[in-house]
């Protein structure tokens, strides 16, 4: 396998922001027990850097294209607009909403406020993905990255939320 395939040619996908989760999962567990280390055991040293090489990049193509922000930024790479090339422009309603966010984290006292946040959470992230997913297929590469910005606030915010509730559940 050489150099030049993407994670979606490696991983047996159309190159596209939906992943077919199901056969992502199944592509990657094959590849995985094709070049896993262990099979290269009695393998000359080359061979096993090889297999080495290989498992480390299926799981970094793996990892990369089961999430949505980290698959979103990796398209919009394959298109030209490297990570260290964006540019974060403010959006200023979001950051306002961010903040709104955040209060209604602070101020969340019940699970049952958490799971709300949760879920209006959730919606957000569904129309994030919807919004990159529309913007990238247009060619609107700058407005899709503008997207993935607000998306990964989301994921991250998400996670915050996730651990809050956890806490709060178990307390």
């Amino acid at each position: 396998m050489g150099d030049q395939r993407n994670y979606f040619d490696l991983l047996g996908l159309p190159v596209d922001y939906k992943v077919d989760t199901q056969r992502l999962e199944l592509n990657f567990k094959k590849l995985q027990k094709q070049f896993h280390p262990d099979r290269y055991a009695t393998a000359t040293a080359g061979e096993q850097r090889l297999a080495m090489q290989m498992a480390t990049l299926i799981n970094t193509a793996y990892e990369t294209l089961n999430s949505p922000v980290g698959r979103g930024l990796y398209l919009l790479e394959l298109n030209g607009l490297a990570q260290e090339d964006r540019t974060l422009k403010s959006d200023p309603d979001f950051l306002f909403e961010q903040m709104a966010w955040r209060e209604k984290l602070s101020a969340a006292s019940s699970v049952k406020q958490m799971q709300d946040l949760l879920e209006k959470t959730d919606l957000n992230k569904e129309d994030f993905e919807a919004q990159f997913d529309q913007q990238f297929n247009a060619g609107n590469f700058l407005e899709a990255q503008q997207v993935i910005d607000k998306l990964q606030f989301v994921v991250k915010f998400r996670s915050e939320l996730l651990v809050r509730l956890s806490t709060m559940k178990n307390s």
